[in-house]
Formats: C-alpha cells, structure tokens, sequence
C-alpha cells in the first residue's frame, strides 16, 4: 500500500514539472501540436484515463483518418494501446487501403464507432509484417498499454513553447 501511494506521489510530482522553454516534458515526443508519452505499463481504460489526466493530459483522442494514421507510427510491432475514438468523419466503408497499408477502422451501419465510457472502449494494433493497422474494441476492463497527450503552446512573438493544461 505504502508503494503505491509513494508511486501516486511520484506521478503527481512530474505531472507539476513545467516545460522550461521545450515543446515537451521529459519523456514526451513532440508530434504536430502536441505531446505524446507512451505508458508501458498495463492499465484498464479507466485507470489509464485516470493516469494522464495526473500528467496535465489526457488518454490520445483520435478525431480523424489523419490522426489516426499519425498515431501509429509512434510504436513498433504488435503492441496494444488505448485510445479514445472519436473520429467524425463518416465513411461507408471499415477498411481503407493507403500507401500500401490496410487500416481498419470499427463501423456501425456505415457510421465509425467512438468511445463510450464503460461500453466501447478502443485499442489500436498493427502488424508492419502484414502492413495492417487495426482499431479494435475491446472490454473496458481489460489492461493495455496507453498514450497520453498533451497539447503545447507556441508562443510566436517569443518562438519558444509553453506546456498547456488543457
């Protein structure tokens, strides 16, 4: 018990650290507008939602086809992360075939699937053997790995970077 609140407390500490003029706090990637860390230790979906909002972040949202492919480069081979899913763009099909790699995306009467707290939860997956990329629904109370995200702020009058919280 004694551990786990000293590992609580270590979270909670990093999570204040300020960026110092970097785009990202140690540990994080910069990609776009925003910061990446990728948590490899197993958690369920709650519990990794929970995680990253004690770094000032939240569990990676995919939003669109973009995002999502953007997602997928940022780790290797046969791993599975959590992921929010709430992509707006409304396509007729559930795979599409770019670049010569498949992707997979969960559809419902021609409508993508999204994220729902304690029903759809999503992983994503890919096998660069077989160039395919999945988004996969899984029970919320399962343990997977997780990207958190956290937006940054560029300051253009200054060109320096500043954490945001949001």
């Amino acid at each position: 018990m004694c551990k786990q609140w000293f590992l609580f407390f270590l979270v909670a500490l990093a999570a204040v650290v300020i960026c110092n003029g970097l785009p990202c706090r140690i540990k994080w990637h910069l990609h776009g507008q925003n910061c990446y860390r990728i948590m490899n230790h197993k958690s369920t979906f709650s519990t990794a939602q929970k995680i990253c909002k004690l770094y000032n972040s939240k569990l990676l949202v995919l939003r669109s086809f973009e995002e999502m492919k953007n997602a997928f480069e940022m780790f290797s081979d046969s791993q599975f992360f959590w992921v929010t899913l709430n992509m707006t763009e409304e396509k007729d099909m559930d795979i599409q075939n770019t670049h010569d790699l498949l992707y997979a995306i969960p559809v419902i009467n021609g409508r993508q699937m999204r994220s729902n707290e304690g029903e759809k939860c999503f992983v994503i997956t890919k096998s660069n053997a077989e160039d395919e990329r999945h988004v996969l629904q899984k029970s919320c109370s399962l343990r997977y790995n997780y990207i958190c995200q956290s937006n940054v702020e560029i300051d253009n009058n200054n060109s320096t970077f500043k954490c945001r919280d949001d």
